[in-house]
């Protein structure tokens, strides 16, 4: 029995591997080319799942052969088992079947053609023959009658590709793509063709596919994808932000242009740069450095004239931007106040309160009608200001002064009800409040005018000395002001500085005399404090 199956085998093997005149040459009956023109009109199918199909692939450069063969084997992905690509695994195919005779010779059914006989005992589905040639394949379908049922020529070159390309001409193999980006909605472009936007899931033809993934302000992502039937792909990209460029000009030659610390070009040369805002300087041999910040844009071109200044010049080239940048400003200096004051109405605290009446006139004595006389008074001592600034205005968020002068005027203090005593004014102090003002300054290179205008509260202090008191006795008197004032700021970099004010203050109420205070002193300022740092509206 074994021997009949083994002869059985043999003759099979020699049927269908016998050349190009084997049984499927034999001649077609009348209809059946129209039989085969109608069958490529109606996409007949050439094989189903799980049926074998035998290939009999031919060509003169072995080479070739065996990339053809890789393809079509990719290309039909998990199905590959199914098909036989060669000889030796015809042969391993045939010794694992070890058929039996065909049903027709066990008087099972008819015996048909020859083909027929030999697609039965194998249970093949179809034959694909394949003759490769120099820039493609020729292909055949032949099916289980003997018939051609899809036949036709794939021009490829590269004999891999060429696989891929006759399985999908074959069998109309398809495959799934799959492409998503970060962020999404961005367009694909499939072979060149635009089909859709991210998240996007769509059919292709197996083979080899080039496609584009982009969005706008984002540089574009290509890439070849490779489908094989039945199988998906997918396809994720981060689409990164384009970067802009940073053109440099009218700056000595040979400059170096530093971007967030880092030396990244020369002046003139185009300088790409990440989107957002960046610290710019530009430094030249003999020439003050320049500092300020830009803003680049996705995909432009931003070209800044910097000229810089010789290094011996007086007001050094800082740019605008650069001391604006710095939003938190600190001073301090040393402040001279002048003021015609009459300290009416200070009193003390204690139990039985003291009121200042009057300073006393050249006589000693009190002034007569009521009157206070006023007393031209100076004092020193230290003003602190913290403020925030844009690039024009700001608010002066909080300014104190503190000040104080030993002293020597004769006067008169009472009791509620009670007669003027003689006292001595021995010291003044003050404190001034300012909690809320705006600023407004101009930028002329390093140099900046500015003007301030606010209101706040003056504490004073009078201590005075009298035989009446046990020692001395402090009287106190609290008003509201307002206040104007010009100054300037000279930046020795973009962060620190030397001002000079003068102020104008005077109070709500009557009779109290104004103040005149100038002040000079330094100052630093910083693009973050106690870090806090906003976010800049690049990227809010």
């Amino acid at each position: 029995m074994e021997a009949i199956r083994s002869l059985i085998a043999c003759l099979i093997v020699a049927v269908l591997m016998c050349g190009p005149t084997g049984v499927f040459a034999q001649d077609p009956p009348p209809d059946a080319e129209g039989a085969a023109d109608a069958a490529e009109e109606d996409d007949v199918d050439v094989a189903s799942p799980g049926e074998i199909v035998l290939w009999d692939i031919r060509g003169v450069d072995a080479a070739r052969l065996d990339a053809f063969r890789k393809g079509v084997s990719e290309s039909l992905a998990d199905a590959a088992s199914n098909h036989v690509l060669s000889a030796v695994a015809f042969a391993e195919y045939i010794k694992r079947r070890a058929p039996g005779p065909p049903s027709c010779l066990r008087g099972v059914s008819d015996c048909v053609a020859p083909s027929a006989i030999v697609f039965d005992a194998l249970d093949l589905s179809s034959l694909v023959r394949v003759d490769i040639i120099a820039v493609g394949a020729n292909y055949d379908v032949i099916d289980a009658r003997g018939r051609s049922v899809r036949r036709g020529e794939v021009v490829e070159p590269d004999a891999r590709k060429l696989g891929f390309a006759v399985v999908r001409a074959v069998f109309d193999a398809t495959g799934v793509v799959t492409i998503d980006s970060q962020p999404q909605g961005a367009t694909v472009e499939l072979d060149g063709h635009s089909v859709g936007t991210t998240p996007l899931t769509y059919r292709v033809a197996v083979g080899e596919h080039t496609y584009r993934v982009r969005a706008p302000g984002r540089t574009p992502m290509d890439g070849t994808l490779t489908v094989t039937a039945g199988k998906g792909v997918m396809v994720m990209h981060d689409l990164n932000p384009t970067p802009g460029t940073l053109v440099i000009k009218d700056a000595p030659a040979g400059a170096e242009v530093h971007v967030d610390g880092k030396l990244v070009g020369v002046a003139g040369e185009p300088i790409p740069l990440g989107p957002g805002v960046h610290s710019l300087e530009i430094r030249a041999k003999g020439f003050e450095t320049m500092r300020e910040n830009v803003t680049i844009e996705p995909g432009l071109v931003l070209t800044r004239s910097t000229p810089l200044v010789a290094s011996s010049a007086f007001l050094k080239e800082f740019s605008s931007d650069a001391i604006a940048f710095n939003n938190y400003i600190l001073r301090l200096g040393f402040e001279y106040g002048l003021q015609r004051a009459t300290f009416q109405d200070a009193r003390s605290s204690d139990d039985i309160p003291y009121e200042f009446i009057s300073i006393a006139d050249a006589n000693g004595n009190l002034p007569g009608g009521g009157l206070a006389l006023h007393e031209q008074l100076n004092t020193v001592g230290l003003r602190l200001d913290a403020s925030y600034g844009l690039k024009r205005f700001g608010i002066v968020a909080l300014s104190l002064s503190y000040l104080s002068r030993g002293v020597d005027f004769d006067g008169f203090v009472g009791q509620r009800g009670g007669p003027p005593e003689l006292v001595t004014l021995t010291s003044v102090k003050r404190l001034q409040v300012r909690p809320f003002q705006f600023f407004y300054r101009y930028f002329y290179r390093n140099f900046v005018p500015f003007a301030e205008a606010g209101i706040g509260i003056n504490f004073s202090w009078l201590k005075v000395e009298g035989s009446q008191f046990d020692g001395a006795k402090t009287l106190r008197r609290t008003d509201a002001l307002w206040t104007i004032g010009i100054g300037g700021q000279y930046y020795f970099t973009p962060n620190f500085f030397a001002v000079g004010r003068y102020s104008l203050q005077d109070y709500f109420e009557n009779g109290l005399g104004t103040d005149h205070q100038f002040s000079i002193g330094f100052g630093a300022a910083f693009p973050n404090l106690f870090g806090f740092d906003p976010e800049p509206p690049a990227k809010l």
